[in-house]
Formats: C-alpha cells, sequence, structure tokens
C-alpha cells in the first residue's frame, strides 16, 4: 500500500491486522480445514450405512440436507459484512488504546483522563454490538442445523417404525438406522463450530491480502527532465482543515532550496508531497511535467528520497542494511558511501546491527541515500538527533557528495538555510518569503527574526 495510507491507518489497525488476523486464518488452515473434511467424509459414510440397511431411509435421511444448505446459505450472505465490521470495531479499541498509552503524558497534563475513558468505553461499546450481531447470526444457523438433524432422526424413527410393522425391516435394522441418523449430530456440529471460524477467516484473509485489490495509479509518463514544479497545491490531512492554502513553488535542477518556518506551519507536508508520499488535495506537484505521485513507487525511489527523522535498522549485518538501497553494489560501494557520511570507524560489513545508537542509525539512512543516487533528496529534519558537531559535520560531507543534485532541506537549524542557494519560508502553510539568505536578512521578515533568534 502506499505509505500514507499506511501511516493513516494507524497502529492499532496495523496491529489487529497482523495479529488477530492473521491468527485467524491460520487457525482455519490447520484447524477448521482438517476437521471440515473428517466431518464431510463421517456424514458420507454416515448416508451410506443408512442407503445399505434401506434406500428409503437413506433418502428421508438426506431430507436433512437442503435445509442446513438453505441456513448454511442464509448465514454466509450476512457474515462477511458483520465479521469486516467487528474487524474494523476490533482495530478501532485497539487504536485507541494505543493513542491513549502512547500519549498518557499528555492525557495526565491535559486532564484528558475522562475524555479518553469515554472514548475508549464507546469503542468497546461498539465491539460488543458487532460481536453480538456475529454471536445472533451463529445462533440462528446452529439452531437450523439442529432442527434439521433432529427432524432427520425423527423421521428415520417414524418411518423405519412404519416399515417395520409392515415387515419390510426387523426391528434391529430399524433401531441400527436411528443410531446412525443420531450420528450425524456429531459432523453437524462441527460444521456449525468451524463455520463460524472460516467465515471469520475469510474476512481476516480480506483485511490482511485485500489491500492489493486497489493499487495506486501509476502513469507510464516519463518524467522531461528534473525540475520539480509546485502549482496551487493544497492538502488536508483531515478532510475540511487544509493544512497548505494554495503553495506555489519552482525548484530548479541542482538547486539547494532550504524550507524553514515555525513548528506545524507545514514544511514536512510540502516534503512528503515532492517525494510523493502524499496527493495533493488541489494543484500539481510534477517532477519533469509528470504527477509525482503517480510515478510508479520503485521508479520514483530511484529519482527522489524522502530522508526523515524516522529511521530504522534491520536485523541482520551493516552490508544487509546498505544493501536495501544498491543490492548490487560491492564493498568499495558500501565503504565509500559509509565514509562519504562521516562514518569515522572502519566499518565491519558483517557485523551484526541488532541495535544502533541514534546518531549511527541516521547516518546510516543516510548512507543509503548515497548508494541509491536520487537525483533529488529531501532531507527533513535529517540530522536533527545528531549533536551538533557530529550534524555539521554529516552536513558537509553530504553537501559534497550531493553536488549537482536538487537538495531540498527542511531545517529548524538556520545555518542549513545560510548553505542553500534560496529560501522558502513556510507560514501557516504558505509561503510567505522566498529568496537567498541575504535577500531575507535585508527584506526584514519573519526569516531576519529567525536568524536573529537563533543567534541568540
Amino acid at each position: 500500500m502506499p505509505s500514507g495510507v499506511v501511516e493513516r491507518a494507524g497502529t492499532g489497525d496495523l496491529v489487529t491486522r497482523s495479529t488477530v488476523d492473521v491468527g485467524a486464518v491460520g487457525t482455519a488452515l490447520r484447524d477448521a480445514a482438517p476437521d471440515l473434511v473428517v466431518g464431510v467424509v463421517e456424514t458420507v459414510l454416515v448416508f451410506g450405512a443408512l442407503f445399505l440397511i434401506d434406500p428409503l431411509l437413506g433418502s428421508v435421511a438426506v431430507a436433512c440436507l437442503p435445509v442446513v444448505a438453505l441456513g448454511v446459505r442464509w448465514y454466509r450472505k450476512r457474515a462477511r459484512t458483520a465479521y469486516l465490521a467487528q474487524g474494523e470495531a476490533t482495530s478501532a479499541v485497539a487504536e485507541g488504546m494505543s493513542a491513549t498509552a502512547e500519549g498518557a503524558r499528555t492525557v495526565e497534563a491535559y486532564g484528558l483522563a475522562r475524555a479518553r475513558t469515554a472514548a475508549t468505553d464507546h469503542d468497546v461499546d461498539v465491539v460488543y454490538r458487532a460481536r453480538y450481531r456475529t454471536l445472533a447470526l451463529r445462533l440462528r444457523v446452529y439452531l437450523c442445523i439442529d432442527v434439521a438433524h433432529r427432524g432427520a432422526h425423527v423421521l428415520v424413527v417414524v418411518v423405519g417404525g412404519l416399515m417395520a410393522f409392515q415387515g419390510a425391516l426387523t426391528v434391529g435394522e430399524v433401531a441400527a438406522a436411528s443410531l446412525y441418523a443420531w450420528q450425524l449430530a456429531d459432523p453437524l456440529s462441527r460444521l456449525a463450530q468451524w463455520l463460524e471460524l472460516v467465515e471469520g477467516s475469510v474476512a481476516s484473509l480480506a483485511r490482511v491480502a485485500g489491500v492489493e485489490a486497489a493499487p495506486p495509479p501509476v502513469t507510464a509518463a516519463e518524467p522531461a527532465d528534473d525540475r520539480i514544479r509546485l502549482a496551487g497545491v493544497r492538502f488536508a490531512y483531515v478532510p475540511g482543515r487544509d493544512v497548505l492554502h494554495g503553495i506555489d513553488l519552482d525548484v530548479r535542477p541542482g538547486e539547494h532550496l532550504a524550507l524553514v518556518g515555525p513548528s506545524g506551519a507545514g514544511k514536512s507536508t510540502v516534503g512528503r508531497l515532492i517525494a510523493g508520499i502524499e496527493r495533493p488535495g488541489a494543484g500539481e506537484v510534477l517532477l519533469g511535467g509528470v504527477p509525482v505521485a503517480d510515478l510508479d513507487p520503485v521508479a520514483r525511489g530511484g529519482l527522489v528520497v524522502l530522508v526523515t527523522q524516522e529511521h530504522h535498522v534491520f536485523r541482520g549485518t551493516l552490508r544487509d542494511n546498505l544493501a536495501i538501497a544498491a543490492p548490487d553494489a560491492d564493498d568499495a560501494a558500501l565503504r565509500s558511501a559509509l565514509s562519504a557520511i562521516g562514518w569515522t570507524d572502519p566499518p565491519d560489513l558483517d557485523a551484526p546491527l541488532d541495535d544502533l545508537p541514534p546518531d549511527r542509525a541516521q547516518l546510516l539512512a543516510m548512507a543509503r541515500v548515497v548508494l541509491r543516487d536520487p537525483h533529488t533528496v529531501i532531507l527533513d529534519e535529517a540530522t536533527s538527533v545528531l549533536d551538533p558537531r557530529t550534524a555539521r559535520a554529516a552536513e558537509q560531507a553530504l553537501a559534497a557528495v550531493l553536488k549537482g543534485r536538487t537538495v531540498i532541506a527542511i531545517a529548524h537549524r538556520l545555518h542549513t538555510a545560510h548553505d542553500a542557494d534560496r529560501v522558502a519560508v513556510v507560514e501557516h502553510g504558505r509561503i510567505t518569503e522566498l529568496g537567498s539568505h541575504t535577500e531575507l536578512l535585508a527584506a526584514g521578515g519573519l526569516y531576519a527574526r529567525l536568524w536573529r533568534s537563533w543567534h541568540g
């Protein structure tokens, strides 16, 4: 799925899909399928025995199957929707609890305990109603199957008794047929028991695998050049609440552009739009004349790369973590990339990386960028967790490596803006100032005030 969609899905939904839903599918495949096969075989054998005793008794017993089939059909038409709603409600509970736990200090600071408790109670009520709905469906199909089984048994006893009075069957044959008919209780009960799990697992499988049913649109057009253009761009994470209000910006190939401004002004959102992670609600974000979000994600990753404060070290060796960006790179290229971003220690490419300090993890992320070799790099506070000396050294090393490439740096450390070709000041979702460091200082606007504040 597009990474923006995954992020908006939330932790609770992703955890529920990857634990509860995956577990339901696994249980169905491991337990339900074999048991259902055994139940079907047992049912066939019981009906076979009844037909051997007397075809009429077998036919009478088979009369229960249409009732079971109708009940199962009725259940299946309603179960999928009900189980999907139950899964959605379970995700909402997990999401709400996760958000409350992660924001516990904020909850305490603002006295939101009652509000968060009320929200969780509401989510639990929704889950209760969703589970009650699936339970009600199961009870109805259980009742249908039980009535069919008992009805078949009664019919076998009554018809067999009449045939015994007429001398067509012996009492022993009627008794045997009655016992066989009663034995249908076990496989039919298993059918009712596992039908719930199968239908629930089908809904879970849809939640896990069905995300591929709606792939993002991909254009076959190729960018004509490396020019980036934003025209009338508006964007909202929540419908009706725009965070960008008509952004217009042209980034020239090979330019070093700095985006600065107060926290929450929309700088990171601009970077995500340029990287194609998000789609604008209005306007256009073009790379070489092509909407960047419509490019194939793999191809786009070789053209534009976003480096943020968030990074991940995968379990494995240093070589494994670097090869993610360039699978065909040799050892010399891997060491060169580490050297370029200021990795001072002699690298042991086969060293296991179960954990890395935050500063080394961020250097590793930047080394991946060097190996990926894109023409445009967006640095969103990419050196924020490094100490000032290490950050400055890393930025200088990156500047040398990225010379001739388009660099869009989003930063609060204004020395990054000082080194840029142009500076764009983002304020309240709009670009309010655009020019060189010297021009903006002379203008005496927000950038000048930020610069004076930065220097005390």
